[in-house]
């Protein structure tokens, strides 16, 4: 099994700012020294939506009584 990444203290914060930013999980990921899927858990785990995904909710939803 493959070894468990902790997660960062003081992580969700950059993460944050990141996602806000427009940083993909691959570009934050190279920026922490993790492999992108790893950051996507944290995020995850977080509860940090990506911007276009909150955009599509959105929109899909807009209409929803």
């Amino acid at each position: 099994m493959a070894g468990r990444s902790t997660m960062p203290d003081g992580i969700e914060q950059k993460l944050v700012e990141w996602t806000a930013q427009g940083l993909t999980d691959k570009q934050m990921a190279e920026k922490l020294g993790v492999n992108p899927r790893t950051l996507a858990h944290w995020r995850k785990r977080l509860h940090i939506i990506k911007p276009s995904k909150m955009d599509w909710a959105r929109r899909h939803y807009a209409d929803y009584p």
